[in-house]
Formats: C-alpha cells, sequence, structure tokens
C-alpha cells in the first residue's frame, strides 16, 4: 500500500528461504522491469490516447464522486443527539476534506504515501523497491501503491482479482484520476472510502466505530491508530491486537516526525496516550453511537422499513433506509431512557433474572419517550413486538365498559370464590381470585382496587365482553382480541405488548383521546430537505367524564391498593397491577398526565416467576412496580406536578362499602372486605 519505510512484520514461518529469496528476487526484477517499461509507456501516451480514455469511462472514472457514494442514515434523539446509525453493507458517511483535522491527513500520508504531493499518481521509486524488498525480504515492508493508485482500487477496481492486470489498471486510473482532480480531492476521497476495520468505511464511520467521536474531534494520537490500522485492520484491530495496534500507531508517529509533520513534544505526548476505545456495538444493520436506546432504534428502523413513502417495494425502502442518508428525528427523551434502562438494570440485577420491558408515551400526543427492553439477534423487541398475556392489568378496559353503560361504582357484588359462572354457550367457568384478595360483598371499586377476579367475572356478564373488545380496540389495543368473558380477567387468545397498553392506558391519562404512539418526527435527506414530519393522531374514543373516572378509580389502586408501592412517586398517579396463570408474566400499568407507562416481566419463553429476589411469587404490585416508580420518579425529575380533572365518584351505595364524601369528592372508606388466603387455580390472577 504505503511508501513509508515503517515495517509491518510477517511471523517467520512465513518468510521465504534463500534460495526462494534468490528466485523471487530474480522474478520480481524481470517482472518489475516489464511493469515499468509500461508504466513509462503509459505515463507518455495515457492523456493521448482514445482508447485509454475509453478503457478509463468503462473503469467508471467519469462516475462515483463523493455525492453519488452510499451514505449512512442517522437517528437522532429529540433534542438532537446522536443514537444511531443505520447503513447497508459498508459503513460510511462522506465529508469534506476540510472537516477532516490535519493530524488525519498528515499521518495517512506520512504512513502510506510520503511523496503524495510530489508524485503524479504512480510513484516509480517506491513501486520498484516494493517489488524487491517485498519480494526477498520474508516481511510486508512496504506496499508500491500510492493513495491515489488505492484509491483507484478501492473505489473502481474492487471487484477485481489481483494480477499483473489490475496493477496496470491502477495506473491507468491513477493517472486518470490525478488529471480530473486536485490532490486534496483525491486525498478526501481515499479518506471516505479506504476501510479501516469495525465494518467502517472512511475516516467519519471510523471515528465512531473506535473512538465515538467525529473525524473533526479526532486527536493525533487517535488520528495516527487509525492510519495505522489501514494497512492491515483485522491484524491491527486495537479491540483484538492491542499491542499490534500500538506498535504501529508508533510507527506512524515516528514517520510524521521524521518528516516534520509534529515535533518532539507532540510525539512524546501522542505516544504516551492511553488507548480508550468504545465497545464494537453493531448488529442488524445498526451502529448504536449512544449508550443507551438499542430497542427504540431497532422499533424506528423497522417503522422505516415498513413506510411505502421511502419506497414501493421492501428493497427500494431497504435501499433508502441504509444507504440513502437519511437523517431521522425522534421522539425519544434521552432523560427518560436513561431512566428507563437503569430502572430495569437496578431491579433485575442478578444472574438469572427474567427480562423487563419497558414504553412510555407522552398521553397528550401518543410520542414514545422510552423503550427498553430485549432485543433478540433477529431484531425481535419485546416492547413493542412482544404479545403476552396481560392478567388483571386488563381489568380497566373492562371498568370502562362497565361505566359506559351506566353501572354504579357502588354496584355490590359477591366477592366469593372459588366461583362457577354459567356461560350462554352451556359451558361452566370455575374463577378463582388471587392469593389474598378480600371476601365478602364489594363494590366495583373496591374491586378494581384490590384486584378481585369473581367481581369482574359478573361485571363482564352484564356488560358483555364484545364491548370490552370494542373498549379495548377504542382506546389503543391493536392487536386481536377475541369476545370471550375470560377477557374481563387479561385471558387473551394471542396477548398484548407493553407499548399498545401504554397507548391505551394514555386514553385514561388525558380524558379519552387515544392517540396513535409514534416515533418519528421529521424525515430529512442527506441535503437537510424534508421529506416528512410525524404529526400526532389523536381520535375521541371515551367520553370525558367516562374517562376520568375510571382514572380516578386507578387512582385508588395505588393509594389504596395494589398498586401501593407506587405512592412514593409522589405526584397524582393512576395504575394497575396484573400477574397470570402460574406468575408467568407481571405487569404494572400506570399514568400522570405527562407519561403513560408500562412495565412488564418475564421469562421470553414463559416460565413461573417464582424466588426471584427472596420473593416466591412475583406479583405485578412488587417488581414491576418498583421499575415503575424508580423510572417515573426519575423520568419526571424537575417537571411540575400536575393534578387531573376534578371528577365526583359519587352515585350512592350497596349499603355500606363507601360513602361519598362531599367535602373531597372521593368515597370515604366505610366497613371493609374481609380477607382470606387462598391456593390461586385460575390461569389469570391478579
Amino acid at each position: 500500500m504505503g511508501t513509508s519505510a515503517a515495517r509491518l512484520t510477517i511471523p517467520r514461518r512465513l518468510g521465504l528461504d534463500r534460495t526462494h529469496a534468490l528466485f523471487a528476487a530474480v522474478s520480481a526484477t524481470v517482472l518489475f522491469s516489464v511493469l515499468m517499461i509500461g508504466v513509462v509507456i503509459a505515463r507518455a501516451v495515457v492523456p493521448l490516447t482514445d482508447s485509454l480514455a475509453r478503457r478509463a469511462q468503462d473503469l467508471a472514472l467519469l462516475a462515483g464522486t463523493p455525492a453519488d457514494l452510499d451514505a449512512r442514515s442517522k437517528i437522532f434523539s429529540a433534542d438532537g443527539k446522536l443514537l444511531a446509525i443505520l447503513h447497508g453493507e459498508e459503513n460510511r458517511e462522506p465529508i469534506s476534506l476540510d472537516r477532516m483535522p490535519s493530524s488525519v491527513r498528515q499521518a495517512v500520508v506520512a504512513i502510506e504515501d510520503r511523496r503524495f504531493y510530489s508524485h503524479d499518481g504512480v510513484d516509480l521509486t517506491a513501486l520498484g523497491r516494493a517489488f524487491l524488498v517485498n519480494a526477498t525480504g520474508g516481511q510486508i515492508e512496504q506496499g508500491g501503491g500510492t493513495i491515489t493508485m488505492q484509491l483507484a482500487r478501492n473505489v473502481y477496481l474492487h471487484n477485481r482479482s489481483k494480477t499483473l492486470t489490475r496493477k496496470w489498471d491502477e495506473i491507468v486510473v491513477a493517472r486518470r484520476l490525478e488529471d480530473r482532480m486536485t490532490k486534496d480531492q483525491i486525498l478526501a476521497d481515499y479518506l471516505n472510502t479506504v476501510y479501516f476495520g469495525r465494518g467502517a468505511y472512511g475516516i467519519q464511520a471510523a471515528a465512531e466505530a473506535f473512538f465515538g467521536t467525529s473525524a473533526a474531534r479526532l486527536t493525533l494520537a487517535q488520528s495516527a491508530l487509525l492510519a495505522g490500522v489501514i494497512r492491515a485492520p483485522d491484524l491491527l484491530d486495537p479491540g483484538r491486537h492491542r499491542d499490534e495496534a500500538l506498535e504501529r500507531r508508533g510507527q506512524v508517529l515516528a514517520a510524521m516526525r521524521l518528516q516534520g509533520m509534529i515535533d518532539d513534544a507532540q510525539l512524546a505526548q501522542a505516544s504516551a496516550d492511553k488507548l480508550k476505545l468504545v465497545p464494537s456495538s453493531t448488529s442488524n444493520g445498526i451502529v448504536m453511537v449512544s449508550d443507551v436506546g438499542a430497542a427504540f432504534v431497532e422499533y424506528v428502523k423497522q417503522q422505516l422499513l415498513a413506510d411505502p413513502r421511502l419506497g414501493a417495494t421492501p428493497q427500494e425502502r431497504a435501499a433508502r433506509v441504509f444507504n440513502g442518508g437519511l437523517r431521522i428525528t425522534t421522539t425519544l427523551d434521552l432523560k427518560a431512557q436513561r431512566a428507563a434502562e437503569r430502572s430495569i438494570a437496578g431491579v433485575l440485577d442478578r444472574k438469572g433474572d427474567p427480562s423487563g420491558a419497558l414504553a412510555s408515551v407522552d398521553p397528550t400526543t401518543g410520542a414514545i419517550r422510552a423503550m427498553a427492553g430485549a432485543i433478540t439477534a433477529q431484531g425481535f423487541n419485546l416492547a413493542a413486538q412482544g404479545r403476552r398475556q396481560p392478567g388483571s392489568a386488563f381489568k380497566p378496559f373492562t371498568l370502562v365498559a362497565a361505566i359506559e353503560d351506566g353501572l354504579s361504582l357502588y354496584k355490590g357484588y359477591s366477592a366469593s370464590a372459588p366461583r362457577l359462572i354459567h356461560l350462554p354457550s352451556g359451558q361452566d367457568w370455575l374463577v378463582h381470585n388471587y392469593e389474598g384478595s378480600p371476601s365478602g360483598y364489594m363494590n366495583i371499586l373496591e374491586a378494581t382496587r384490590y384486584s378481585v377476579n369473581a367481581v369482574y367475572a359478573q361485571i363482564v356478564m352484564q356488560v358483555g365482553a364484545a364491548k370490552v373488545v370494542d373498549v379495548a380496540h377504542r382506546m389503543g389495543i391493536t392487536s386481536h382480541l377475541d369476545a370471550y368473558p375470560s377477557i374481563a380477567l387479561g385471558a387473551l387468545t394471542i396477548g398484548v405488548s407493553p407499548l399498545e397498553m401504554a397507548s391505551a392506558y394514555a386514553t385514561l391519562a388525558n380524558g379519552g383521546t387515544s392517540y396513535k404512539p409514534y416515533s418519528i418526527v421529521k424525515v430529512a435527506d442527506r441535503t437537510d430537505k424534508v421529506l416528512w414530519t410525524g404529526e400526532p393522531s389523536g381520535t375521541k374514543a371515551l367520553e370525558p367524564d367516562v374517562a376520568n373516572k375510571a382514572r380516578a378509580v386507578l387512582e385508588q389502586v395505588i393509594s389504596r391498593g395494589t398498586g401501593a408501592r407506587a405512592l412514593r412517586l409522589g405526584r397524582p398517579a393512576g395504575g394497575k397491577t396484573g400477574t397470570t396463570d402460574k406468575y408467568k408474566d407481571s405487569w404494572f400499568a400506570g399514568f400522570t398526565p405527562q407519561l403513560s407507562t408500562v412495565v412488564w416481566i418475564g421469562y421470553p419463553t414463559p416460565r413461573p416467576l417464582e424466588n426471584i429476589h427472596g420473593l416466591p411469587k412475583v406479583y405485578g404490585g412488587s417488581l414491576p412496580c418498583e421499575i415503575w416508580t424508580r423510572y417515573m420518579i426519575a423520568a419526571l425529575a424537575g417537571q411540575p406536578v400536575i393534578p387531573f380533572p376534578a371528577v365526583s365518584l359519587a352515585g350512592g351505595g350497596f349499603g355500606g362499602g363507601f360513602i361519598a364524601n362531599p367535602a373531597t369528592s372521593e368515597p370515604a372508606p366505610g366497613p371493609q372486605p374481609t380477607f382470606y388466603r387462598r391456593p390461586c387455580r385460575h390461569r389469570h390472577c391478579h
């Protein structure tokens, strides 16, 4: 490659013995003589020969300017911070020469082609020395190709096999490039296309992949290291071959000093610089730049690939997404995202712990503010795509159906269980309560607060399962739902995702409007021309009075019921716990006026959540509620405490469960129901 005298040693077992060396030297001399004659002829006739000019055109010399190079797309947070890069086979971001620091340009010239600014594309001296030295020395001391010849090979001849014909083509193309481009243009194109390792093509991608910074911010030590790895990106990868990479960096710095590019003080300082790399992170065409947000970025990528505005076919959309240089601004709140990931990691912090997923949206717009959870190697996102049984976290849809049908929140039911319910189909439905549920006679308000299955089973028989399906879909549930009575207890055919649950609960937080969750605020092309913008899309799902009454009931789940752990949030909030059959899924779904957030815990392959962190069984009010509370405290820190609209839950009683308190418009406690313990045998419990 370069013309520097720095050596890259090859193991002795790959060296040539003296006989082979002599033979190689003679052969190399002959080949070199033939090639040099050709080069001399080429220098004389290339500018004048039409056939060679046509050959140059055939080699695509008149195409492939930097503006035509494929460019990566970038994903930004709501406040403009770079989250991730989407790229195709080549992770590349072309930049102008003035955005490349002089340390990078000098380091590359010093080690790869020290006579770059004086030769005309072909360095005869270096080419001859490379043939003779490499053939006889048993080590790769020099390459004969100039930067211009490397550019010709990397961009125009990259699919050709290594032959004398290709070397000749490199010379021809290099000469043509020197005729039509300035030295700085050639160097800029070279630095935008050369491979540095870690999937990075070009200096900008390399700066991000190795150091998590932009090319413009590279230090002298970082520039020297990157210039050094060009020779052998895999063998000199500093993440896998640290000592070799540092030795090579020293060679680059020495070459720069020898050529007067740096002084002794700069040499000493850069040589002593400690190597600090960012972790290598690339999968599914994504290079994460931010330390958080991988699940959200994967979700955005999938949204883009499905958007017909980027192309009529999957192939066209993929080309735009990965190679079109798009600039995608998203709804992600980095503060909230960090809070989400830290909350999950802080609670589920032991080996063998189950997975957790969190989705959080702005109730006033549907904007996704945070999304956290595991992603499979195939890009499956638990927070957005996971479909799991919600258990009693689905009860609010039956609650809303009851309020819409005019049922009083103080209508009384027997909470005794097990309870046998005869279905119109002729089948019997045996319902059990969760362990520790109250027994006796209670109203809808109490049954929601304590998540009593027996009462909700009776309510769904009154309002109808089809009504509950309708309410859930209106509020934002997009998964398929079957109108079976067990829907009241969260026994679903398919299941739901945390994201759609967060969206549906947001309908209660904002007073009845269902907003479609969205993640993309703006998409622009590489010239910053806006292609489209994302806007809130809301429809009236519930009457405000209905939504506010249901919301007020869910506030009591936190203030007096199964979600009491969330009380330390210290803000007006409503929510609901959910735990499923044999404790395979555990949920907490809740909201404030600013955020609607859902947390799920479970194993990817469902199995009981037992004996975790000292808990015999994991209920929705335990670990999921803890994650939710930690997240909401951190995400809402610094934001004003906003009250919900006032609503009266007065409306009568059934003889003692609750009495309306005119001073607070909130039920005052009457005689409390009794509690008993019974093993739970219904498949969806709490």
